[in-house]
């Protein structure tokens, strides 16, 4: 059952949204009947942000919002970004590297 899966692991999503494409899967997560106080495991993937701006910070506060338990940080994202994910999210965040096996 996947609900159940959902409430005792937590979602995981791999994604590369930001700013309004995050407000869509806000939506499609409602459709399908989760709600954001479930706990979601991990995001990862390339976050397609380049600077430090509106949207970068938006992405953060959402990823803080929605209880993501941690942040893996992939290709197009920049270092600057990288570091203000740290910065705000330092116990969450990871970068991910190439040749390194993750376990969730």
């Amino acid at each position: 059952n996947k609900k159940k899966l959902v409430q005792e692991k937590g979602i995981e999503r791999d994604t590369s949204l930001v700013g309004e494409e995050l407000e869509i899967e806000e939506a499609a997560m409602k459709i399908l009947g989760y709600e954001y106080t479930d706990k979601i495991l991990a995001v990862m993937g390339g976050f397609h942000l380049k600077e430090v701006n509106e949207c970068t910070l938006k992405t953060i506060e959402y990823m803080k919002q929605t209880n993501v338990q941690k942040v893996y940080l992939a290709h197009c994202t920049s270092d600057v970004v990288c570091e203000e994910f740290l910065r705000q999210m330092p116990e969450k965040t990871e970068i991910i590297k190439t040749g390194i096996e993750y376990i969730l």
